[in-house]
């Protein structure tokens, strides 16, 4: 705009002579100087700013207004007659249109410091309209069509004119009805109207129709709403919370309103319970950006400041990322809790067993310090941290996820996975039990041991090389450890295995898939070793390779069941 005006700037220090912060040069063939002595940044409640100038050859002082063409309007002592068509005409087709107005100085003796605006932007000659093409950004569609295929609302909340906002949001081809109303409030009657925007554009005498509670239920069924801020202000007052309510709801575009009138509509779309996400790049966003779930600053000024997250790209194109990485997030810390919800559960579950099994034998049956070791930092600590670095799928999904831990999707995932682990170690431990060639009970251990009983299964016979005070050696205690652990990672496979729409697959997750690997190898390794090697780290009963294969076979039952139910309890049932 500057270029076009075929003017030079020279920015000057504080100091300058004559209180000038800037000279501005013609470059025509009159050359003419002006010095600029004061400027009002632009005020968004007025919707204006002012330079205040002199120009150096007559030394007389002129102030300078430029701002939307209804604020110029508002304070010029006369305007052409065919103004506001014009502006609807050029707004309509897209265009953005920034009014001037200049007014002479009668008096140059007020220092410049005691100046106040209201007292300069006032009966000042409207000058002109100036016109601009702002043309959307090649990825801005893509972006908006990936946010509507996910079922996303937008909506547009702007400081621009209703009819520009209209005509951007038909080129993005939003989700909109064919007609779309422009609400504002009448000049003159300080009414609520409303105008169709293909009608505004086309006629200079169409009238506006009255927006009220008597016609807002056919206007609003027949109409999707672009309301300016003025019309938002005048209803809140006018009509009942639950109206406004429906308003805001309903409204897919919010034009010319106030930067506390963005942070009131997003507080309002809060209160209707509903996840709010905001992005802009200025200071007038900073409070909507504020009061959002999640705001995005498409800027580094201000705007970044206040908003939890910035974009690096300063590009539109980090709304959908933004949103992918979040839900990936929110999912894989459901998956985390989950894993971490059977974790002790799992190990309570042993514990428990094993001291009612010890109690009923008249002694104390735990697990060792080694087997616990092992459990919890070879197995637990490392899937637990590997299964967070799934990444985020690269199309955003119409579904969503879980707001909640303890939605149905969860609580019957974890439930599921009780019931299936309750099974499998029951099962083991009957199988135990039937295994009478070789299988001798702690009880019947340590009446042979203590009591030389001889009436007890050959297969006691062997814990007579065993230290039985330390209680530490017993075929429950070693079964319950050989399978149980492997639960772990049943649930931890369970978890990751079953493709969700948020997160990529979990081969992707290459720390996740070797760790997995290599945990299950190795506690495999374990269950089918019959070479005593890791008896005495782990306090280990030798037992015979058959019964070991029969643990296994219930191992690949419990994962497939565990992997089968999470499918089920996550895929299925939430279509149902």
């Amino acid at each position: 705009m500057f270029n076009a005006s075929r003017f030079d700037m020279e920015c000057l220090n504080e100091q300058a002579k004559g209180g000038f912060i800037a000279e501005v040069t013609s470059t025509d063939d009159v050359s003419k100087k002006y010095g600029i002595l004061k400027r009002f940044a632009f005020d968004a409640a007025h919707q204006r700013s002012s330079t205040i100038v002199e120009e150096l050859e007559t030394k007389k002082r002129f102030v300078v207004v430029k701002g939307s063409p209804e604020a110029i309007c508002a304070i010029s002592t006369s305007t052409p007659a065919d103004l506001l068509q014009n502006v609807h005409t050029y707004s309509a087709d897209g265009f953005y249109c920034i009014g001037f107005g200049m007014k002479e100085l009668n008096s140059s003796t007020i220092p410049i410091d005691k100046i106040v605006r209201d007292d300069v932007e006032c009966t000042v000659e409207f000058q002109g309209l100036a016109i601009f093409k702002n043309e959307l950004k090649q990825e801005t569609k893509g972006m908006l069509d990936e946010l509507q295929n996910a079922k996303i609302d937008v909506r547009i909340i702007t400081g621009d004119n209703a009819l520009t906002a209209v005509h951007v949001c038909r080129e993005l081809e939003m989700s909109l009805k064919p007609k779309i109303a422009v609400v504002d409030v009448d000049a003159s009657s300080g009414n609520t109207v409303f105008i169709s925007a293909d009608t505004v554009k086309t006629s200079a005498t169409a009238e506006w129709e009255s927006f009220s509670n008597n016609t807002m239920d056919r206007i609003m069924t027949k109409y999707d709403l672009a309301i300016t801020g003025a019309a938002l202000e005048k209803n809140r007052i006018d009509c009942g919370d639950n109206t406004i309510q429906r308003i805001i709801k309903q409204t897919p575009i919010f034009a010319r309103v106030r930067p506390q009138q963005k942070t009131w509509i997003v507080e309002q779309l809060i209160d209707m319970g509903l996840i709010v996400g905001m992005c802009g790049d200025g200071t007038n966003d900073c409070g909507a950006l504020k009061a959002a779930h999640v705001g995005l600053a498409l800027s580094s000024a201000e705007a970044s400041i206040v908003a939890p997250f910035t974009s690096k790209a300063k590009a539109i194109l980090d709304i959908p990322v933004l949103l992918r990485e979040g839900r990936c997030a929110l999912t894989t810390s459901f998956q985390s809790f989950k894993f971490m919800c059977l974790y002790p559960i799992i190990q309570l579950g042993m514990t428990v067993v094993l001291a009612h099994i010890g109690t009923s034998a008249g002694s104390e049956l735990i697990l060792t310090n080694n087997q616990y070791v092992w459990d919890d930092m070879a197995i637990v600590l490392g899937l637990s941290i590997a299964m967070l670095y799934t990444g985020p799928t690269s199309k955003l999904s119409p579904e969503k996820p879980p707001n909640t831990l303890f939605s149905p999707t969860i609580v019957m995932s974890i439930v599921g996975q009780v019931l299936i682990f309750t099974a499998g170690f029951a099962s083991a431990l009957a199988v135990l039990h039937h295994e009478g060639s070789w299988f001798c009970s702690i009880k019947d251990a340590l009446a042979y041991v203590n009591d030389g009983d001889l009436t007890v299964p050959s297969g006691c016979a062997v814990f007579k090389d065993y230290d039985m005070e330390a209680m530490e050696y017993s075929y429950e205690g070693s079964t319950t450890w050989l399978f149980v652990h492997l639960s772990y990672i049943v649930v931890a496979i369970a978890f990751n295995i079953v493709k969700d729409s948020f997160r990529l697959p979990v081969y992707t997750n290459r720390i996740f898939t070797v760790l997995t690997i290599l945990v299950l190898a190795v506690n495999l390794w374990f269950l089918l070793d019959t070479s005593g090697l890791i008896n005495d780290s782990f306090q280990v009963m030798p037992i015979p390779f058959s019964f070991r294969w029969k643990l296994l076979l219930l191992f690949i039952a419990e994962l497939v069941l565990a992997t089968a139910w999470e499918l089920v309890a996550t895929r299925l049932l939430p279509k149902l």
